[in-house]
């Protein structure tokens, strides 16, 4: 139906329009054939959707979130995943599907009903000079400024990237390994000693 000018392809875009799920599908040149008005609602994109066919996504992906706007080039992206990524009070679940060996239907769903608290919460995450960021799966899906600025690049680009890529060769193993045991439940704890280095406690370490 995406090759060839069949008339029920005018059905399927009525389809793909009324689903509440965003929907962005690329052929193998990057060119969008289909998008449609749910992804347009999601980001508050002013064009339309008419606006976007056939147009390279190189092109238009300045008018995409920065959190968004170079997801659709990343080949590293694994496919047929749900890779969570946070996005204004709210968090998407982006999903990247092949549906034939020159087409990819990229899905992005709402989950509103999950935030990370209030407007205070937000400035705080956004203005600490502390570098903080948020992962699922091992793929980076929030990244603060200060974090992106650590690492020496922005937010957007961090997005669905993995995070072991951005941890020194020497460290990885180490890291997996702490990894690993906090998801069985384990707590890490050294001796934390007082001013006169005499006594000590037990302290917990993240």
């Amino acid at each position: 139906m995406l090759d060839r000018d069949r008339p029920d392809i005018v059905d399927m875009k009525s389809v793909l329009s009324n689903l509440y799920e965003g929907v962005v599908i690329l052929d193998h040149k990057g060119k969008i054939k289909i998008i449609n008005r749910k992804f347009i609602s999601i980001f508050g994109i002013r064009e339309s959707t008419d606006y976007f066919v056939e147009k390279d996504i190189k092109e238009v992906k300045h008018l995409f979130p920065e959190s968004i706007r170079n997801i659709f080039e990343r080949k590293e992206f694994p496919e047929n995943e749900e890779l969570v990524v946070h996005y204004g009070d709210k968090y998407l679940i982006i999903k990247k599907i092949s549906i034939n060996s020159n087409h990819k239907l990229w899905s992005f769903i709402e989950k509103k009903d999950v935030d990370l608290g209030d407007e205070i919460f937000r400035i705080l995450l956004e203005t600490t000079p502390v570098g903080i960021f948020l992962q699922c799966n091992g793929r980076f899906m929030y990244v603060n400024p200060t974090m992106a600025s650590i690492l020496e690049t922005t937010p957007g680009e961090l997005i669905g990237a993995h995070v072991y890529r951005y941890i020194h060769p020497e460290d990885r193993q180490k890291v997996s390994e702490v990894v690993r045991r906090r998801k069985r439940g384990e707590r890490f704890y050294r001796k934390i000693h007082n001013q006169s280095g005499n006594r000590y406690r037990e302290g917990e370490v993240d």
